[in-house]
């Protein structure tokens, strides 16, 4: 159940990152948003029927998936 918590928390908040910015400078615990809930029509939103996920051993299909595509079309950084 803490998983879960954990993960509901991400996509609600946002992911904590470090990265280094234009400066050189290291920035730590700066939060990516996962979903633009403030502006919902940023967001893309595919539905597919089946999707194949190829990992280092295994090849598996997921039936029936939601896919909204906000952090991998475009991340922002929340203030």
């Amino acid at each position: 159940m803490e998983i879960n918590l954990e993960k509901y928390r991400y996509l609600k908040d946002g992911i904590p990152v470090t990265y280094k910015n234009e400066k050189g400078e290291i920035i730590r615990n700066k939060k990516i948003k996962v979903y633009d809930f403030d502006e919902p029509a940023q967001n893309d939103f595919l539905a597919v029927q089946q999707l194949w996920v190829e990992g280092k051993s295994k090849r598996k299909r997921i039936s029936r998936t939601w896919w909204v595509l906000s952090m991998a079309s475009r991340c922002y950084l929340s203030s």
